[in-house]
C-alpha cells in the first residue's frame, strides 16, 4: 500500500499547471492507493480548472485524497466532495479543529453532511491548547463531537509519525485514542484503529 506527497504546499509544483498529469505519473511510478496533499490559503483552487482536473484524475484512478487543510477550507471541500462522490477525502489532524475555537469545530462538523468526507484522528497535540499535556484531556469534547457527527465508520486513527516524536512517542499517539477516549466502545475502536482504513484501501487504486 503506497501513499505519496503530490504537489504539496512546500513543492515547486504546488498548484502549478499540469497537476493532473503529475498525479497520474506519481500513481503509475509508485503504484499509489492514494496521496497526501498539503494546502496553503488558496481556497479557490479546488474549484479551478486545474483543481477540478486534478480531482477528476483522482476519481479516474480511484485514489484516496488525504488532505492537510484547515477549517477555512471546509466549505470548498464540501462542494468538491459532493461533485466527486466516489473519492474518499480524508482530512488530517481532525481537519484542523482546535480546542477553544467552536467556530472552527462547527465548520468541520458541517462536513459530516457529505458522506465521502472522513476525518483522521491524529495530532492530538495540535488540537489541544497545551501541546505537552499528554493524554490531552482537553481534546475529549472535540473528539466526541467528531465521533457523534461523522460516526465510527468515517474516522481513522493516525499517528502523525515521524513528526509526532517532537511531542510524544508513537505509543502515546496510539493510547491518546485507544486508552483515553473511553466514550468510544471497543467495537468502534476496532474500526477507527484500522478496520475503516482497511476497507477504504481495499477499494482504492488499480
Amino acid at each position: 500500500v503506497q501513499f505519496a506527497d503530490v504537489d504539496c504546499s512546500w513543492s515547486d509544483t504546488y498548484h502549478q499547471p499540469g497537476a493532473a498529469q503529475r498525479l497520474a505519473e506519481a500513481a503509475e511510478k509508485f503504484h499509489l492507493k492514494g496521496y497526501t496533499h498539503y494546502v496553503k490559503s488558496d481556497v479557490d483552487w479546488f474549484a479551478s480548472e486545474e483543481g477540478l482536473a486534478f480531482f477528476e484524475k483522482t476519481a479516474e484512478l480511484k485514489l484516496v485524497a488525504s488532505l492537510a487543510l484547515g477549517p477555512v477550507w471546509q466549505p470548498a471541500l464540501r462542494e468538491l466532495a459532493a461533485r466527486f462522490p466516489t473519492i474518499t477525502f480524508l482530512c488530517h489532524h481532525m481537519a484542523g479543529a482546535r480546542v477553544g475555537n467552536q467556530e472552527a469545530i462547527d465548520a468541520v462538523l458541517r462536513s459530516a453532511a457529505v458522506p465521502n468526507i472522513c476525518i483522521k484522528l491524529s495530532g492530538f497535540h495540535y488540537v489541544s491548547q497545551t501541546s505537552w499535556d499528554y493524554p490531552y484531556p482537553d481534546t475529549e469534547p472535540v473528539v466526541r463531537q467528531l465521533y457523534e457527527h461523522f460516526g465510527p465508520e468515517r474516522l481513522c486513527w493516525g499517528s502523525d509519525y515521524p513528526v509526532v516524536r517532537f511531542n510524544m512517542t508513537y505509543q502515546h499517539a496510539l493510547e491518546a485514542f485507544r486508552t483515553h477516549c473511553t466514550f468510544v466502545p471497543p467495537e468502534h475502536k476496532e474500526l477507527i484503529l484500522g478496520g475503516n482504513l482497511e476497507r477504504i484501501l481495499a477499494g482504492a487504486g488499480a
